[in-house]
């Protein structure tokens, strides 16, 4: 989708996800811990944004998966892709899952893993 940027978080931008994830519910100390597992480099928190500023969508991408697979062989895991339902099916999810193996390449990661839950709702993600 045009407009949209994709970037590594900041604790500044923790307002801005609970505004607009507000509706789903998501707890600010998932977020803070979040950034305090990518101040210590466990993960690294991705953010989608409109050219306003607007956090419409992120990821969480752990170095070490929980899945004991890709434990075993070393394989970062995606987790928690969001994106916010109005802006859903617009690529988002895609482009930020682009960035995300822009950052593991850097890393010298062959792949990545991701799980998604095996319900309705997620149907559209195993589509990625």
């Amino acid at each position: 989708m045009k407009n949209i940027y994709i970037r590594t978080a900041k604790k500044s931008d923790v307002k801005n996800i609970l505004q607009t994830f507000a509706v789903w519910h998501k707890s600010k100390k998932q977020f803070v811990d979040y950034l305090a597992k990518q101040d210590c480099s466990e993960s690294v928190l991705i953010v989608a944004l409109t050219t306003k500023n607007k956090i419409v969508g992120y990821a969480n991408l752990f170095w070490q998966s929980r899945i004991s697979q890709h434990c075993e062989q070393c394989i970062p895991e995606i987790v928690d892709l969001n994106v916010i339902t109005e802006y859903q099916r617009k690529g988002i999810a895609s482009q930020t899952i682009h960035y995300i193996e822009q950052v593991v390449l850097e890393r010298f990661f062959p792949s990545i893993g991701v799980a998604v839950e095996p319900t309705k709702e997620y149907f559209p993600a195993k589509q990625l």
